[in-house]
């Protein structure tokens, strides 16, 4: 009799054990996905529906959808214009294909708006990118917040189904990257991947190739300049930034089109004058605009910010 009781004691405490780390595993959850970090990202994510207006009112996004459907179709990408009267059999390149693909297979899923779920979801994954990217930077939930919903007003002119969304997840990846070899986290193989895809994506992968141009040759100089710092790399680190720096441009005529796409942003840049001036991302920023004054504000507080906290700065 003594033993069945010492037994049912054990069993007894046994269940109360796992029932209060039952209790404690919830309660840990439930902490977390009702903190005020969790509160802070919902908020930053909720915004973008503040800021979109639900259209999909975009000029090019049908000629997209026509090019993508000619891909899926023939399994071949677009070589000639086959659009219009007077120019038909003409050398054509298009520079988007690979990002229209998603936005074709949205509409052949749900229409219209698969289209804009498409949109969504590329515009939620930047913001996500950039919160990442402050967070990695600073180590404060609160001023990634701050910093991404910022952002969030200065990409609203970016908002609609566009293929230029995916080249700006692409170019919010390379900083990722770039951010943690300089923390001493070399992830930095992973551009040339990213590149061979960025260069079928959009012609804004020269953007990116600027960008780690910068971030390298920053690192070939040493010393202090009032509050500006540079680090020179290491040979180890500079060997390394060289290898992947050229097999990423080796990866750039990884593409259908071989060397007519990687020249294309050039020619995009120096000889289609119609398409630069008219389009609004690839216009000089006009300060006098709404969008223009919340960027000249957000300029002027990160200087003031800058002189009051003593902050020195990174050459890159």
């Amino acid at each position: 009799m003594q033993r069945e009781s010492i037994a049912l004691g054990e069993r007894v405490a046994l269940e109360v054990s796992a029932s209060n780390h039952i209790i404690c595993v919830c309660t840990s959850i439930l902490t977390k996905i009702f903190s005020f970090p969790t509160l802070l990202v919902t908020a930053l994510f909720g915004s973008i529906f503040v800021f979109d207006s639900g259209s999909i009112a975009d000029p090019d996004i049908w000629w997209h959808l026509r090019n993508a459907e000619v891909v899926v179709q023939t399994h071949a990408v677009v070589t000639h214009d086959f659009y219009s009267f007077t120019a038909t059999g003409a050398r054509w390149i298009n520079e988007a294909w690979l990002a229209e693909l998603p936005y074709y297979f949205g509409w052949q899923w749900m229409g219209i708006r698969g289209i804009y779920f498409v949109m969504l979801f590329e515009t939620e994954l930047i913001l996500f990118g950039v919160f990442g990217l402050a967070l990695l930077t600073s180590r404060n939930v609160k001023a990634s917040f701050v910093g991404s919903w910022l952002a969030v007003w200065l990409a609203t002119v970016s908002f609609g189904p566009r293929t230029l969304l995916a080249g700006w997840i692409c170019l919010v990846a390379e900083l990722y990257v770039l951010e943690l070899f300089r923390q001493g986290r070399d992830r930095s193989w992973w551009l040339i991947p990213l590149f061979v895809l960025w260069a079928n994506i959009h012609g804004s992968w020269l953007i990116g190739m600027v960008l780690l141009g910068v971030f390298c040759a920053c690192g070939l100089v040493e010393g202090e300049w009032g509050r500006i710092v540079a680090t020179r790399w290491t040979p180890a680190q500079m060997k390394k930034l060289a290898f992947v720096g050229g097999l990423s441009v080796v990866g750039l005529f990884l593409n259908p089109y071989g060397y007519h796409l990687v020249f294309y942003p050039f020619n995009f840049a120096f000889q289609q004058k119609l398409n630069v001036s008219h389009v609004d991302e690839w216009m000089s920023l006009d300060f006098h605009s709404f969008r223009g004054k919340i960027l000249f504000l957000i300029l002027a507080a990160t200087i003031v910010l800058a002189l009051g906290r003593r902050r020195r700065w990174r050459l890159d």
